[in-house]
């Protein structure tokens, strides 16, 4: 098929399929998306439509703006796959709005010029797929708090990030077996996040790297860190952060940490020592730092044992105190190498996940909490130490008990389940659910409740008020730049509610805010990430537009501006060499095509549409 500017709109209806792509087939030159789902229709119209069914297999898509671009109007299930297909060129390969269970699978994303994969709310099963993106390979922007995905044996080589979050999820998404050979971060989660990153290959400059994720109960084990200038990189406040059984061979350091993790670090399964094989493998004299940065206080446990070995702590910061405990045999903190396989018992912290095991997790975890609780032979300061983590996986385990609620349509028990916490996270899962409902002024009454008595409270109610207006109509939706400029502004604040500003940025510009690493000051060794060759990008907002467009441009000289009306007429020709701002308020309502002509002869195009 070749369309030189739209593809196929779908709007939902078949049990089966909508579209389907197969034994070969070829989409070319297509400037929109080459499958979308969102209805040419205003709200509340367009609720009826959306959630349409897409099967791709063995399909090449060459130079389309978007391969697929899935859309439903509330979460739903949604049977869609993309597999064994290529895509040669484009912005954006796949984006996500409200679809649950998309499947994408050993697909090949090739020049990718922005993401590869993005998601707002909707949630995806990634596996097997090959990333090559000029920005991030995938992309995570929930405004208000979706669903988790799971990213499994992929590989990833974004010139910016692997995996970036800059939204949250309620529940965790599940980073596992995936190998990652970034141009600069392998993951990047960035505000109020939840994951599990476990048994992941990470060579880039920064393996991973954590900004303000909260109390999130966020594992990060078994992985192999191998020639990255930092191994993992947790800033701000991560106080539910720990990392364990990872092998690291870095340049300057292991663990950099700046702000708060967890405050015992170990195995928390079995309560075993944390079992990170360091750089310096038993060396006293190594030159690479097992833990450093500007830590808060916290116990780090080490092997109960009288070997010095990969496992111990010998370059750590002041501020970590060691403990000791026992040490399982991982082979990954004792050979280096090798990843086991996940443990075949039920294990109540990491449970398979369905409504019955996790109430039996639940159940389980209570139980062993009220033992520990009357054990007379323990002190209370060993009391605690143990409570602390079975609560701790029990705060994971009702947040994987209410996604599968909310995934069931059970909207009022993942509200029960969440009855007497008090707690932010509590919160907002239970405002989310309300628009994973449906309910939107149920959700907007309950935000108008919450309190206001921190800044970054009304940070968050002032994102999702705008979010609620902006929800209804999707991508028709209209900002303003007064609206874009608070957006902006609490999007670089630094407290972890900036990551749904992040989002909805974003969403109304094209463009991704990032929270700033620490300086390493003094330092000898730099990162080996040289200077990559800047690719030319537009951002275009907002998009619809009423009265004044923005264009702004990066990394471009000596360009020419083009917009075309959609018979083709010229509306405007103009040399350009910076951003500027087009008054449309007299231009026909309709859709209009831009391009932009660079000096390095590459052409950079959208689409806007104008509404008055």
């Amino acid at each position: 098929m070749e369309n030189h500017r739209r593809g196929i709109r779908v709007t939902g209806g078949n049990v089966d399929f909508d579209v389907k792509f197969t034994n070969g087939a070829i989409v070319e030159n297509v400037s929109q998306s080459a499958v979308s789902m969102f209805p040419p229709l205003p709200w509340p119209e367009a609720i009826s439509y959306g959630n349409g069914i897409l099967q791709a297999d063995n399909t090449t898509f060459n130079n389309v703006n978007r391969m697929v671009e899935f859309m439903s109007w509330s979460s739903l299930p949604n049977h869609s796959f993309v597999e064994h297909c290529t895509q040669n060129g484009g912005r954006i390969g796949i984006s996500n709005w409200n679809c649950i269970g998309i499947e994408v699978k050993d697909n090949v994303f090739n020049d990718i010029s922005e993401n590869s994969i993005v998601t707002e709310t909707g949630t995806f099963i990634i596996e097997g797929n090959e990333f090559h993106s000029g920005q991030n390979d995938i992309l995570f922007a929930n405004v208000s708090p979706g669903l988790p995905s799971n990213i499994l044996e992929n590989q990833f080589y974004g010139d910016d990030a692997g995996v970036r979050a800059i939204g949250t999820t309620v529940g965790a998404i599940n980073i596992e077996l995936n190998q990652f050979q970034t141009g600069e971060f392998d993951i990047f989660m960035d505000g109020e996040n939840e994951y599990m990153i476990d048994r992941n290959d990470f060579t880039s400059d920064f393996g991973i790297v954590s900004i303000n994720n909260g109390s999130q109960s966020n594992d990060v084990s078994l992985n192999d860190f191998e020639g990255n200038y930092v191994g993992v990189m947790p800033v701000g406040d991560n106080n539910g952060y720990i990392f364990y059984e990872n092998c690291f061979s870095t340049t300057f350091a292991d663990a950099w940490i700046d702000g708060t993790v967890n405050t015992i670090i170990l195995n928390p399964d079995d309560i075993y020592a944390a079992n990170n094989c360091f750089t310096h493998g038993g060396n006293y004299y190594g030159s690479v730092y097992d833990m450093t940065g500007n830590p808060e206080q916290f116990t780090y446990i080490e092997p109960l044992d009288k070997i010095v070995d990969c496992r111990d702590p010998i370059l750590a910061h002041s501020n970590i105190s060691l403990a000791y405990a026992p040490a399982n045999d991982s082979p990954c903190g004792i050979a280096g190498s090798g990843f086991p396989d996940p443990p075949t018992h039920f294990n109540p912290c990491k449970p398979q996940i369905s409504i019955t095991n996790l109430i039996r997790a639940i159940k389980t975890l209570n139980s062993s909490i009220e033992e520990i609780q009357n054990d007379p032979n323990l002190t209370e300061e060993q009391k605690e130490y143990f409570i602390s983590f079975y609560k701790r996986c029990l705060k994971r385990v009702y947040r994987w008990l209410y996604v599968e609620y909310i995934k069931d349509k059970r909207f009022v028990e993942a509200r029960q389940l969440l009855d007497g916490d008090n707690s932010d996270a509590a919160f907002i899962a239970i405002f989310a659910s309300y628009i994973f409902e449906n309910k939107f002024d149920d959700a907007k009454n309950y935000l108008l409740n919450l309190p206001n008595d921190r800044e970054k409270m009304i940070d968050f109610k002032t994102i999702q008020l705008i979010n609620l207006k902006r929800i209804k109509s999707g991508k028709y939706y209209v900002s303003n730049p007064e609206e874009i400029n608070i957006v902006e502004t609490i999007a670089r604040k630094t407290h972890n509610y900036a990551g749904f500003a992040k989002a909805l940025y974003y969403h109304l510009t094209g463009k991704v805010i990032s929270s700033e690493i620490p300086v390493f000051e003094n330092r000898q060794i730099k990162p080996r990430n040289i200077e990559k060759t800047k690719i030319p990008k537009m951002y275009i907002f907002p998009n619809p537009v009423s009265d004044e467009l923005n264009i702004n441009i990066e990394n471009v000289d000596n360009a020419r501006l083009i917009i075309t009306d959609i018979t083709g007429k010229e509306i405007f020709n103009k040399d350009i060499s910076k951003n500027l701002i087009l008054n449309t308020s007299l231009w026909n309502a309709g859709i209009y095509f831009v391009s932009i002509k660079t000096g390095q002869n590459e052409t950079l195009n959208d689409k806007i549409l104008i509404i008055h």
